[in-house]
């Protein structure tokens, strides 16, 4: 639960103290940049022994978290532009409504760790299209990562 928390924690507080100033590069992916490694990094990037990431891995996803003291994991996803493993083939569309949504392009939830129902009332449309601007400029990783299997009603 201590991961999970934190990670929803750490980009509600986050995502204050980095929309608050503006960006030093106005392009949207400039603007993005800085956003996205606060609230999207953390989770969706693998770390190594000392907590630093691992580069082959930034942004690609396979972490586990604990999502409940039920014992329910989430595997995070892989959000690189891979077209085979990652987001390559969402839209912008598809990547804004599983920001803000929950929802992925093929109608699946996605777990409720993710903090889409924050992100929905509080990322200003700018910074999201910011975030997803940048997020298409990340070297695409080809990474794996195994569906999370669970039941929404399992989760608290």
């Amino acid at each position: 639960m201590a991961n999970s928390v934190s990670c929803m924690i750490l980009s509600a507080v986050s995502l204050l103290a980095v929309a608050l100033p503006a960006a030093a590069d106005d392009a949207p992916a400039g603007r993005g940049k800085p956003l996205a490694e606060a609230q999207c990094a953390d989770c969706h990037s693998t770390r190594a022994l000392d907590n630093s990431y691992l580069p082959e891995l930034y942004f690609a996803g396979g972490r586990e978290l604990k999502a409940d003291d039920k014992g329910n994991l989430v595997r995070v996803s892989n959000i690189t532009p891979d077209p085979e493993t990652g987001i390559g083939t969402w839209s912008d569309a598809d990547i804004k409504k599983a920001t803000t949504e929950g929802i992925t392009p093929t109608g699946g939830h996605l777990a409720p760790l993710m903090p889409f129902a924050f992100f929905h009332g509080h990322l200003p449309a700018d910074d999201l299209d910011a975030i997803v601007a940048y997020l298409r400029t990340v070297p695409p990783i080809k990474h794996k990562v195994e569906r999370t299997e669970y039941q929404l009603k399992n989760f608290p």
